[in-house]
């Protein structure tokens, strides 16, 4: 058995209160490590050559035939 699967095995066990505040806590966590990392990449696509090449096409409607 993986640590994975133990671990929901006895995630499973908890009361449904304490459950909810544990898929709570590990919701605020994923939310806050993904608004880091975007924080963190924020230089690289503002600056970046290689990252903001198309920014020229903003606003263009590349989709529409001419």
């Amino acid at each position: 058995m993986t640590i994975r699967e133990i671990t929901i095995t006895k995630l499973e066990k908890l009361p449904e209160p304490l459950l909810q505040q544990v898929s709570q806590y590990i919701d605020n966590l994923q939310t806050k490590q993904l608004e880091e990392a975007a924080q963190n990449a924020l230089d690289d696509y503002t600056n970046d050559p290689e990252l903001t090449v198309f920014t020229g096409l903003d606003g263009e409607n590349f989709y529409e035939e001419e």
